[in-house]
């Protein structure tokens, strides 16, 4: 499959696309159930109408209330009309500024960066619990996971999500990278961002450093999930307080139909 078949081209949204485009035929995940997308500062009324069509009742956003208030002086994010945003941080330290956060973008070293992922699963698990709570109670609404860019915060809530669904993990990997092409048009964007932020030295690599990922970031990420929490079950269960049964009820509702499990491979 092309990666470029697996983005929707919503209207001032960058880096949308649905989980399972890429992953469906890894593992057991139906497609137009979840969705991923940077921050739509950009979005119009036919983009919030489109993602409507696409049947979306409910966006994730897993930034912080400081940061959203921080950020929204600069660009102020746009009312989604009919969709329920809901408020699920993934950093609970509310210290934590949004130049701080593009300190360890700049470098996006996989050292730097595992830090980071691994800080995010200490402590999100109130992020992840509300996360995987919709994913068991409402099965029948597709939903949007949002971080700024969609790329980190995101990137991991999703990858909890496919490995769940059994996708295997370099497709996770592979799903996860394609951040590097979701995001390239949001470049001047990135520059008039960042030029207000008096005092921080950016240049174009940086801007391609934070609007970049590595596969083997991500792949060493599962790693310490199953090293450290015996796999997104064990997170699940020990970190985010789920029930067996529990896992097994959002395993099911992240399935696939069977006449999807029945379709051919695209070339």
């Amino acid at each position: 499959m092309s990666p470029l078949t697996t983005f929707i081209d919503v209207e001032g949204v960058y880096n949308f696309h649905d989980i399972a485009a890429h992953s469906k035929y890894g593992g057991n995940i139906r497609l137009g159930f979840i969705f991923r997308s940077a921050q739509p500062y950009s979005a119009t009324a036919a983009s919030i109408e489109q993602m409507r069509r696409l049947g979306i009742t409910t966006i994730f956003d897993l930034r912080a209330d400081a940061e959203v208030a921080e950020t929204n002086k600069v660009t102020p994010l746009r009312e989604l009309e009919g969709l329920h945003r809901v408020s699920a941080p993934v950093f609970q330290s509310k210290e934590m500024k949004v130049a701080d956060q593009l300190m360890a973008y700049f470098l996006n070293d996989t050292q730097t960066m595992m830090a980071t992922y691994a800080r995010m699963l200490t402590e999100g698990p109130d992020c992840f619990r509300r996360i995987f709570c919709h994913l068991r109670d409402h099965a029948r609404d597709p939903c949007i996971l949002q971080c700024a860019l969609g790329k980190d915060r995101t990137g991991v809530a999703t990858a909890l999500i496919l490995s769940l669904a059994g996708v295997p993990e370099q497709l996770i990997a592979e799903e996860y990278a394609l951040t590097n092409i979701g995001l390239e048009a949001y470049r001047p964007l990135a520059r008039k961002f960042l030029a207000t932020f008096s005092g921080l030295d950016w240049d174009e690599d940086k801007i391609t450093a934070m609007l970049s990922v590595r596969e083997g970031t991500m792949l060493a990420m599962l790693e310490l999930l199953e090293t450290e929490y015996e796999g997104v079950d064990g997170y699940l269960r020990d970190q985010c307080g789920f029930s067996g049964r529990d896992i097994e009820s959002i395993k099911g509702n992240l399935r696939m139909a069977p006449e999807m499990e029945a379709m051919p491979i695209p070339e």
